[in-house]
């Protein structure tokens, strides 16, 4: 096989220092990513054994949503996590946020 071998290197160090916030900010609002004015931060943790590691792996999970979107912990996403994750444990945790968009001082 002759084909070249090319090796990267990038060095990511401040790698976000350079964005442009503004436009950054002016982006996810025209994409209408963050079309509504409130949002709530729900975060979990679902501990699931590996056999093949030999051990329990906790997995962190935070969903993002507007207030009229949100679902109760128990039983909403228990019963969504019960169908996707078998002898694991489901823990929510107390960190759930509200948060408020508003304008920016740009």
């Amino acid at each position: 096989n002759n084909l070249p071998l090319y090796f990267v290197s990038v060095d990511i160090h401040h790698c976000y220092d350079n964005i442009h916030q503004e436009h950054l900010y002016n982006l996810l609002l025209s994409d209408k990513i963050l079309s509504e004015d409130d949002y709530i931060l729900q975060k979990h943790v679902i501990l699931h054994p590996y056999s093949s590691m030999d051990k329990i792996q906790p997995k962190q999970i935070t969903k993002v949503c507007p207030p009229d979107q949100f679902h109760p912990f128990y039983p909403n996403i228990v019963q969504e996590l019960e169908g996707k994750y078998t002898d694991s444990v489901f823990i929510e945790t107390a960190v759930n946020c509200h948060v408020v968009k508003k304008k920016s001082g740009f």
